[in-house]
């Protein structure tokens, strides 16, 4: 879970951040050893920005004429300063943005799938095609022009935390049957599996000044963020093949409540491994692997 700082609320959760609820986040044996296409999405061409809204509303107020008045009001002005973080956010990302522009990290991100797969003998993919178009309208043509039973869709999104102190990237899996032979549809079968993975990389020092971190983000052409980038994506390749691996007792034993509990980057959960050494990171099961490690020593 996101555990903010006061009464702040995170607004980071995107419609894809996370596996559907009712989608299995294990594959079932029989559905392994088959041949797949896999689609590569990455929507977008430069690193997203969060922000974090103090609570402005209360049900506290009761109802009638001038709860539903005061409660309006609240909803107003909690859109207005929205708006207002979110201009402020994408002021200060500037030079991060800048710096990171000759970065590929779509072709980064094209290694990392390749390599997570390869990893993986009985994943058999087939073909990886590059898109920035996640749309259910394009999986569902990229379904309908696959040969092999099933495909896989992997969508990258990578992102900072809203005071600026970390970059995550995120990649989220899904699964989905190829229909009957002839059958063709302009919607999406339901995935047969989902799982998310969150890789997290912190400044090792801080500070309370969002401009001072992307300071230090961006210094040297983005020296420190490009090599963060590169040690996120580095653990979605390790973690990937981890994740397709799962099986249900897996998932029993890292939600079980006698599992020791970790916290890290303002997410907790049960630990599943700490890793050691200078790059020591934690790695956490909230609806999802999420990784956690200190920036490259640069």
């Amino acid at each position: 879970m996101r555990i903010a700082a006061g009464l702040c609320i995170a607004l980071l959760l995107a419609p894809a951040a996370v596996a559907a609820k009712d989608v299995p986040g294990v594959i079932a044996s029989g559905d392994r050893a088959v041949a797949r296409s896999l689609q590569l999405a990455l929507p977008q061409d430069a690193i997203e920005t969060n922000i974090e809204v103090g609570r402005v509303a209360s049900d506290s107020y009761g109802g009638g004429l001038l709860g539903a008045l005061i409660i309006e009001s609240m909803d107003d002005k909690k859109e207005t300063m929205s708006q207002s973080l979110h201009e402020r956010a994408e002021a200060t990302v500037k030079p991060l943005r800048e710096a990171l522009k000759t970065f590929d990290v779509a072709g980064l991100a094209l290694a990392t799938t390749r390599g997570a797969v390869a990893k993986t003998d009985w994943f058999q993919a087939q073909d990886i095609i590059v898109t920035d178009d996640p749309s259910p309208r394009s999986r569902a043509a990229f379904l309908n022009a696959s040969a092999t039973p099933q495909v896989a869709f992997v969508t990258y999104r990578y992102d900072l935390a809203p005071d600026f102190t970390y970059l995550r990237v995120i990649a989220d899996i899904a699964l989905v049957r190829k229909p009957a032979a002839g059958a063709r549809s302009t919607s999406l079968p339901e995935p047969f599996y989902g799982q998310s993975i969150s890789s997290i990389v912190q400044l090792r020092t801080r500070s309370y000044e969002h401009g001072e971190n992307v300071a230090s983000w961006a210094a040297s052409d983005g020296k420190l963020a490009r090599a963060s980038l590169t040690a996120a994506f580095g653990q979605i390749e390790r973690l990937i093949p981890f994740a397709l691996g799962l099986g249900p007792a897996d998932i029993k034993l890292y939600t079980a409540k006698n599992r020791p509990k970790a916290f890290a980057a303002g997410f907790y959960g049960p630990r599943i491994d700490i890793g050691e050494g200078a790059q020591a990171g934690t790695l956490l099961w909230s609806n999802g692997l999420i990784y956690v490690q200190p920036a490259p020593a640069t």
